[in-house]
C-alpha cells in the first residue's frame, strides 16, 4: 500500500524556524476551500490581506543555523581569497520579485533552501553595471569587472557578485498599492473616479542588515575589489535594488559606518521636553493630503501634522527633523498599519 509522504509530517504551518519561502509560494490558503460558497471581491480582497499579514506576525531564522552557517562559510571562503565580506544596512524598504506569478498578485523573491527574502548575485551585478555604465562608460576598468563580448573573443568578468542574503533575524512588513486606473472592456478609458484596487505586498523594512560579498575570480584580480566594491556602494546607495526603487525610493543600501553617523546628527534644538528624531519623506501623502515619513530609528511611519510648514524644496527620499507625539493615529484604508503622529521642526 503506497501512503502519501505527507500523511507522516506535521500539517503545514507559518512557525519561527519554517521555511517562509516554502510556504509562500506552495500553501496558499486564503482562497475558497472546498465545498465553500464563492465568496466576492471585497472577501478575496481581505482574505489575501490576511494571509501576508501572518508573514509579518514574527521574525524568521532559518532552523538549525542554517543561514548563519551559510554566511560563516561565505566569510571562511572571502578569508581564503584575502578579502572580506561588508554588511550593509537597508536605508528604505526593499524587496524583489513582485512580479513573479503568485495568487496574491504581487509577490516576493524567497531564498529555496534558506527560506529568506534576497538580492540574487545576477541582479546585484546588472545593478551595477547599468550604473557604472552610466557613470563611468566602458572603460578599461569597466571591462574588466564586468567583461565583454567581441566579435573573435571576449573576456569574463574578473569580479564573482554573490548573493545579498540578510544577517540575523528578518522581520517583514506589509505595504499596499492602490491603482486607480483599470480599463472598463474593449477601448474603455481609465479615470480618477474609479475605486481603488488595494493590492498588499511584502516588503523587508528600513534598518535590515544584509552581507554584501564579492570575490576575485582569480588571485590577479584581487587588484580589482576596490573600484568594484566603490560601484556596488554607490549603485546601492543612489539607485536601489528590486522592485519600486525609482518610483518609491526602494531597496537603497548604506553601509553600517554610513548608518551609525546618521543617527549623529545634530538636529535642531527645540524646546525642552521635545523628542527629536529623523526621518525620511515618502513618496505618497494621507487621504487629507498630510506628508507621510518613515523614521530612521526604526522604520515606523509617521504623519507629519504640519505638513504645511515642511518647505517645498524637500522631496521624496530627503531626511528632516520631527518630533515624535505620544499620539497615535489610525490612518485607514490607506495603509494597513497604524502611523504615529510627528511635528516638523525648524531650524534655528
Amino acid at each position: 500500500m503506497v501512503i502519501a509522504l505527507y500523511h507522516f509530517c506535521s500539517e503545514p504551518g507559518l512557525r519561527p524556524g519554517a521555511n517562509a519561502g516554502l510556504y509562500f509560494n506552495k500553501f496558499v490558503d486564503w482562497g475558497e476551500s472546498v465545498g465553500e460558497q464563492a465568496i466576492g471581491s471585497e472577501e478575496k480582497k481581505e482574505r489575501k490581506k490576511n494571509w501576508l499579514s501572518r508573514f509579518c506576525e514574527f521574525s524568521f531564522r532559518p532552523s538549525d543555523n542554517l543561514l548563519e552557517e551559510y554566511l560563516n562559510r561565505r566569510r571562511k571562503l572571502a578569508e581564503a581569497k584575502e578579502v572580506e565580506c561588508k554588511e550593509v544596512v537597508t536605508r528604505s524598504p526593499f524587496v524583489t520579485g513582485l512580479g513573479l506569478p503568485h495568487p496574491v498578485e504581487a509577490s516576493m523573491l524567497w531564498h529555496h533552501t534558506l527560506g529568506v527574502p534576497y538580492l540574487p548575485g545576477s541582479s546585484l551585478k546588472g545593478l551595477v553595471r547599468a550604473w557604472a555604465r552610466e557613470e563611468h562608460g566602458e572603460d578599461e576598468d569597466f571591462l574588466k569587472i564586468f567583461g565583454e563580448v567581441g566579435d573573435d573573443e571576449g573576456r569574463v568578468g574578473g569580479v564573482c557578485f554573490m548573493d545579498m542574503l540578510p544577517v540575523g533575524e528578518v522581520k517583514l512588513k506589509l505595504e499596499v498599492m492602490t491603482p486607480h486606473y483599470k480599463w472598463e472592456g474593449e477601448g474603455g478609458v481609465p479615470g480618477d473616479w474609479q475605486e481603488p484596487t488595494p493590492i498588499y505586498y511584502l516588503v523587508v523594512p528600513s534598518k535590515t542588515k544584509f552581507q554584501l560579498c564579492l570575490l576575485p575570480r582569480t588571485p590577479s584580480d584581487r587588484n580589482l575589489l576596490a573600484t568594484a566594491l566603490e560601484w556596488t556602494l554607490e549603485a546601492l546607495r543612489s539607485e536601489g535594488a528590486g522592485a519600486k526603487s525609482f518610483a518609491l525610493g526602494y531597496g537603497r543600501f548604506i553601509t553600517e559606518e554610513e548608518d551609525a553617523s546618521s543617527l549623529k546628527r545634530e538636529t535642531p534644538s527645540g524646546r525642552p521636553g521635545e523628542t527629536l528624531v529623523w526621518a525620511r519623506v515618502l513618496p505618497k501623502r494621507t487621504r487629507t493630503g498630510l506628508l507621510v515619513v518613515e523614521l530612521e530609528a526604526d522604520g515606523r511611519e509617521g504623519v507629519i501634522i504640519n505638513s504645511n510648514e515642511v518647505p517645498d524644496d524637500i522631496g521624496p527620499g530627503e531626511s528632516l527633523p520631527v518630533e515624535s507625539l505620544p499620539v497615535e493615529v489610525k490612518v485607514v484604508p490607506v495603509s494597513p498599519m497604524d502611523r504615529i503622529t510627528v511635528r516638523y521642526i525648524q531650524g534655528d
